[in-house]
């Protein structure tokens, strides 16, 4: 879960929709 809070915090770039699916994929990973 802390790489998934990691790239939501690197991801904000103005790519909301973008980070939280970088979240998802960084959860079914875990």
């Amino acid at each position: 879960m802390k790489k998934g809070l990691l790239i939501v915090f690197s991801g904000p770039s103005g790519v909301g929709k973008g980070t939280i699916r970088e979240l998802f994929i960084d959860r079914k990973e875990l």
